[in-house]
């Protein structure tokens, strides 16, 4: 299922620029006649499975949400950890996805263009989810996270000092790539952590973090937008992942003594 999920992320740019090659009227025909037919399709499946549905009625205690709070809490190094690299990687996103299309129009690239390197941050998941998931597996989680957000952070300031379409493609894919081994390593740690605490309540907070970064990441990014460049979002958040990268170095070994 996220293979798909990414798959839909990784074509629908190209899609988009496909659109709306011909002009911002037409593109916005033809999209809106894409989306009325996903809406046919919907209502189709919809119909033909609605016999299979059951609604549940009711409301979680209050006390359950902060019983899950106090769980997540218990994890200590772990915990913040995992908060911290998830609204760092979540505010990626959306970095990417609000200014890639304007720093893209800025350089002059026309909307197919922009769309395929808009794509390339996200080919890497379809691509090396699982080998990341095998590499972390084999090698230690909490091992392969500094050098991945590192080279993850590096290629973003790359990204963000460049200025052709190849250069561009190829470091948002090398971004991309090293954002996918993290993402999956950081995962692993709450997912194994969670299972030990028995407690699904940690997830939830893990949910709530990555949501955090999808509504900081555009808004940090458009005010630092805003009093420079397109240019610098993606060259500050490169600089703070290569520092949250030493960061990790720096503490991870007190964490893995411990263990």
């Amino acid at each position: 299922m996220a293979a798909a999920f990414q798959a839909g992320l990784a074509l629908g740019p190209i899609l988009g620029g496909i659109l709306f090659s011909e002009g911002l009227e037409a593109g916005l025909f033809h999209a809106s006649g894409v989306f009325a037919f996903n809406l046919l399709v919907a209502a189709s499946i919809l119909l033909c499975s609605a016999g299979d549905f059951k609604v549940k009625t009711g409301l979680r205690r209050p006390e359950g949400v902060l019983d899950g709070v106090r769980d997540y809490l218990k994890l200590g190094y772990l915990g913040v950890l995992v908060v911290w690299l998830s609204v760092l990687f979540t505010a990626f996103e959306g970095i990417v996805w609000a200014f890639e299309p304007l720093f893209g129009r800025h350089l002059g690239l026309n909307a197919f263009s922009a769309g395929v390197v808009l794509s390339m941050f996200v080919a890497p998941f379809i691509v090396f989810t699982v080998f990341a998931g095998v590499v972390a597996d084999r090698y230690g989680r909490i091992r392969v996270l500094a050098p991945a957000v590192l080279a993850s952070g590096l290629f973003l300031l790359l990204f963000g000092l460049s200025g052709g379409f190849l250069s561009l493609a190829a470091l948002a894919f090398l971004s991309a790539a090293g954002l996918t081994f993290a993402w999956t390593s950081a995962s692993g740690l709450l997912a194994e952590a969670s299972k030990a605490h028995g407690k699904g309540g940690i997830v939830g907070v893990w949910n709530t973090a990555e949501e955090l970064g999808y509504v900081l990441g555009p808004i940090a990014g458009g005010l630092v937008a805003q009093y420079s460049t397109f240019r610098a979002p993606f060259i500050l958040l490169g600089v703070v992942m290569a520092l949250t990268a030493a960061l990790i170095l720096s503490t991870s070994k007190r964490y893995l003594s411990h263990r």
